[in-house]
Parts: C-alpha cells; structure tokens; sequence
C-alpha cells in the first residue's frame, strides 16, 4: 500500500489472500508485514523471509515452507524469524492454493487465523492473543508482503488480495508490483 494504514486501539480489520508455494517449494517463506519504516523497507534474505531487520517497529504473519524449520506459519512483534507453528492438516508447501484470512480485532487485541485449503477442503485456525497493534506499531502502519529465499528456491504466489476495515478510514488500495 502506498500510503499507512490508519490503526485504532478499536475496530478491526480483515485480510485475505490466497497463497500458492510451486517449483521446487523448498524455501523459504513469505510474511504479510505491518511495519513503520515505508514503502521501501527492506529485510535480510533466506530464513529472514525479507521480513527480519526491517528498522523499527514490525509485526509480521509468517508463512515457513523451508523443512529446515516447522513447516506452518507464526505471527511475531520482534522482527524476528524461525520459530513457527503447525497448522494441522493444512500445508503451505503442498502446491495447493491456500486461502488466507486474518482477523485483526483491535478491542479484543487479537488476530484470528483461518486457513483453507482449496483443493481438498481441510481447515485450520488460530488465535493469537495480546497483540496491540497501536501499542507495538503506534498509529500508523505500512502493510506489504515480503519474501525470501536462500540456498535453495521456490516460486511464491499471492492473488486474491483484499482488505476490509469496519475502521473509519476506510480501506486503503493496494500497490502491484511488477
């Protein structure tokens, strides 16, 4: 998004894409970051998923295809990276497309993960909890996906993007990049 997206310590917010890992899908992984640096910040390569170093505050959903590591995803606040958590009978490196969705709910200071698997209907969700947004990132935040891959490679796909506010800003547009 060119411009930062508005965060109130109430109202939330919901994000959905779909995520699709093909080639030889053996690394790394991709996030959807929050972070206040701008649209040009940067993190390291490989297991940093593009996400870890970026300057200042971040918060970042993480999806880890690498089996270097557990094969899921994580949500952290540190700008950090490697530790994830499994997602059931869901599997980002399967080929299949993933559905996404996360819930951003600024009163109850959680965000709520759903995943579905396209192709063969299975399910997944997750809450994490004690996230405030406004207290981590402060009143504004950039919010991109970032990606990254190491010694071995992958081809990561993310369609379908949308976001819906119940916020009063209203929804932001997207930037594609090429």
């Amino acid at each position: 998004y060119p411009d930062r997206l508005d965060l109130t310590s109430t109202g939330s917010f919901t994000v959905e894409f779909q995520y699709t890992a093909s080639g030889n899908r053996q690394a790394d992984g991709i996030t959807l970051a929050l972070q206040t640096q701008g649209t040009n910040a940067v993190g390291t390569v490989g297991g940093g998923l593009g996400y870890a170093g970026i300057t200042g505050p971040a918060v970042a959903y993480q999806i880890n295809i690498y089996a270097g590591h557990v094969q899921g995803s994580n949500l952290v606040t540190t700008n950090t990276s490697g530790t994830y958590l499994t997602t059931g009978n869901v599997a980002f490196d399967s080929g299949h497309a993933i559905q996404v969705q996360l819930v951003f709910n600024g009163d109850n200071n959680t965000v709520t993960e759903n995943l579905t698997d396209t192709v063969n209907g299975t399910t997944f969700s997750r809450t994490y909890v004690g996230i405030d947004l406004s207290s981590l990132l402060g009143a504004y935040a950039y919010l991109g996906f970032t990606g990254g891959d190491g010694g071995d490679t992958s081809i990561q796909t993310v369609s379908n993007f949308s976001l819906t506010s119940t916020n009063p800003y209203g929804e932001a547009q997207p930037i594609l990049i090429d």
